[in-house]
């Protein structure tokens, strides 16, 4: 019981706890960061590969009415 002698009431094992908490709660959100990001791009990327589909098909398809 020596660290409790410091008067700092937090052993060294209960600070590498709290560390180690700390950096798994921080890489929990960072993946749900990632997973939301990696989501909003491949919607992006599906909807403008719509929109050119969409874009070609009236380019190709709406001049034959002249």
């Amino acid at each position: 019981m020596a660290d409790d002698a410091n008067g700092s009431g937090l052993s060294t094992t209960g600070v590498v706890l709290i560390v180690v908490g700390v950096v798994v709660v921080g890489w929990f959100l960072l993946g749900l960061v990632h997973l939301v990001v990696g989501l909003l791009w491949t919607l992006a990327e599906v909807a403008v590969l719509a929109m050119v589909v969409v874009l070609a098909a009236r380019f190709f398809f709406g001049r034959s009415k002249s």
